[in-house]
């Protein structure tokens, strides 16, 4: 169902993920483990479309949600930081040289131009650490070079070396929009349409409409489904009308089958921590998700509320829903999972049943530390 190939993500020079491979075949209850600072989250993040990786693929059900950035793609937008780093100190000084002489403003002519060029080199500085703003940036310059090479060949007749450049600044920018470039700056599918493709996710940290009823924060996770126009909203439609009951009634389902449906009236900021974990995952499973991603959910339960989630995810698991797990109580992990990944500063360190990772003399190790001094 889900294929992870050679994942890595760096933040400013430091590896949150490396090289991180695993599948997860469908109807499977996986866990990812792993200390504070493993990566867990960050991966969850890349999965559902949140944030971009530095290398490597992800499909789901055979199709790429994350395309590969391999090293020679890479190295594109290091060519092309280079190129683009000569053009613009060439370009300055062509502007430099070509135009000085005819004009009486020269200091300021030379301050823009010095001006023009720390910008330029910031671009390319973002565009070399594949920040996506800079590569519209430096497309957005070589349309303001090209209308500036236009004026200068009126203005001096300077036809062939304003041909040169333009034919080198239509490379560079079809070079720029080539498909192994694309993939590298943000032509990721958006996290809508992974979720519209059947993946949806909770979050560690607990994100609801506080301010809104409980039945109210279920709804919002239908917006997918959402057929109606403004129009109808605007004017109350019938085809509205019945949509809406069709949706409430869909929440109100889907709250008893987190067994919350008695809280639906009330506002989600009045559920006690383990409800509003419950509301979390009633709200991700409106989207009717082939694969449901859950960042910590017994987090904060007393052991009451974690026998209840324990069934709930189960029940979720024999629905058809797949299952993919972070979790830092061992107890509920090694009830609940068919297999356990372990991460461990960013790269995955074991994988296997849990009976299997109980006993990994790594896992224990990263776990509990190194007792060689005991």
């Amino acid at each position: 169902m889900l294929d992870v190939l050679n994942l890595s993500k760096s933040f400013g020079g430091i590896d949150a993920l490396s090289d991180i491979s695993f599948s997860i075949k469908n109807g499977e209850i996986v866990s990812i483990i792993g200390p504070n600072g493993a990566g867990k989250t960050t991966l969850f993040n890349i999965i559902t479309g949140l944030i971009q990786p530095s290398k490597g693929a992800i499909f789901f059900n055979g199709c790429e949600i994350i395309p590969d950035n391999s090293i020679k793609e890479l190295n594109r937008v290091k060519i092309a930081s280079y190129l683009i780093l000569l053009y613009s100190i060439f370009i300055t000084l062509f502007f430099y040289f070509s135009y000085i002489n005819y004009t009486d403003y020269h200091l300021e002519f030379t301050l823009f131009l010095a001006i023009s060029m720390i910008f330029r080199i910031f671009a390319v500085y973002r565009f070399y650490q594949k920040v996506l703003w800079a590569k519209a940036f430096l497309s957005l310059i070589l349309f303001f070079d090209a209308a500036f090479l236009i004026y200068i060949a009126v203005k001096k007749n300077f036809i062939m070396p304003v041909i040169l450049i333009t034919i080198f600044q239509m490379l560079f920018y079809i070079y720029l929009h080539r498909k192994p470039v694309k993939n590298i700056f943000g032509e990721f599918l958006e996290a809508e349409k992974i979720s519209i493709m059947g993946i949806a996710r909770t979050f560690q940290n607990i994100r609801l409409f506080g301010n809104l009823k409980v039945i109210e924060n279920i709804m919002i996770g239908f917006h997918n489904s959402f057929k109606g126009s403004i129009l109808d909203i605007l004017f109350n439609t019938d085809f509205h009308n019945k949509e809406e009951k069709a949706f409430r009634d869909k929440a109100f389902n889907l709250l008893e089958y987190t067994g919350i449906k008695d809280q639906a009236h009330n506002l989600a900021s009045n559920l006690s921590y383990g409800e509003q974990r419950k509301l979390e995952i009633a709200r991700a499973l409106s989207l009717n998700p082939k694969l449901i991603l859950l960042d910590e959910p017994a987090a904060g339960m007393n052991n009451m509320e974690t026998l209840q989630l324990i069934d709930l995810i189960k029940k979720i698991r024999e629905s058809g829903t797949t299952v993919l797990l972070i979790e830092h109580d061992m107890n509920f992990v090694m009830n609940i999972s068919d297999r356990v990944i372990v991460l461990n500063y960013g790269k995955k360190i074991a994988e296997g049943t849990p009976i299997d990772i109980r006993q990994n003399q790594e896992v224990i190790k990263a776990y509990l530390g190194d007792k060689k001094g005991d």
